[in-house]
């Protein structure tokens, strides 16, 4: 993959507010000492005593994520998501991007208005997606505004099912894509949803792949993976940005 960037190798780090991004951590791994990251101290769920040894299942780390996640207060997860929203506008690929495809922040997810509000601004494209029924695929559909959303069986605000705003990410010159998830680690794989959806879209993405996560949410290694689980490219929490994967 050609970054904006340049070539940075596999594991490296942007630019950050805040925080050390260049200290190695042990092994391959080149890390850092976010504060509050798993590296350096434990998060949130493992102060509770969260279990993320090998037998912990992912419907168990679901649940587990989940109640880290909505731990945070209304305020502390506003401050947090604001400062994510700045480092991914830093980030030198989401600056050069043309097309930036998005999921619409829903429930206590890392918010991404502010983001699509930055993109719509400097004249990007922004792509959300809509669920195929009966499948792990969504479509692509270039919005606007948010004012004609329709709610998926999921609860989830959608694109209206148009085919003359449906796109595909290999139409543009430099696509990025914002991916969710319950939980990152520190190579780019992430505990999602339990649809696929994400798995089944990133590994035929052409641009970067940034997952949005708060730094209670992000772990060493997840114990459980999947062959089919696809890691994103970077990873952006509120202290900075890390670039975790090559494809």
């Amino acid at each position: 993959m050609t970054r904006a960037s340049g070539d940075r190798g596999p594991l490296c780090f942007a630019a950050s507010v805040g925080g050390d991004l260049g200290r190695p951590l042990s092994g391959a791994v080149v890390g850092c000492s976010w504060e509050g990251g798993a590296s350096t101290v434990p998060t949130r769920g493992e102060r509770k005593g969260m279990s993320m040894d090998a037998t912990t299942g992912k419907a168990l780390m679901r649940a587990q994520f989940k109640a880290v996640r909505e731990g945070l207060s209304v305020g502390e997860r506003r401050a947090i998501d604001e400062a994510i929203a700045r480092n991914v506008a830093a980030l030198p690929e989401f600056a050069a991007a043309d097309a930036v495809f998005t999921y619409l922040s829903f429930g206590a997810e890392v918010d991404t208005r502010e983001l699509i509000q930055r993109a719509w601004e400097a004249g990007k494209t922004v792509c959300l997606p809509r669920v195929v029924p009966g499948t792990r695929e969504m479509r692509w559909y270039a919005v606007e505004s948010l004012d004609r959303l329709v709610r998926s069986s999921f609860g989830v605000e959608e694109p209206p099912d148009d085919p003359s705003r449906e796109v595909r990410p290999a139409v543009f010159a430099c696509p990025v894509a914002l991916v969710p998830g319950l939980a990152f680690d520190r190579e780019g794989f992430r505990l999602g949803y339990g649809g696929g959806f994400y798995d089944t879209f990133l590994p035929a993405f052409p641009g970067a792949s940034i997952g949005l996560i708060r730094a209670c949410q992000l772990v060493e290694r997840l114990a459980v993976r999947d062959v089919h689980d696809a890691p994103v490219n970077i990873v952006a929490l509120e202290q900075g940005s890390a670039y975790v994967a090559n494809r």
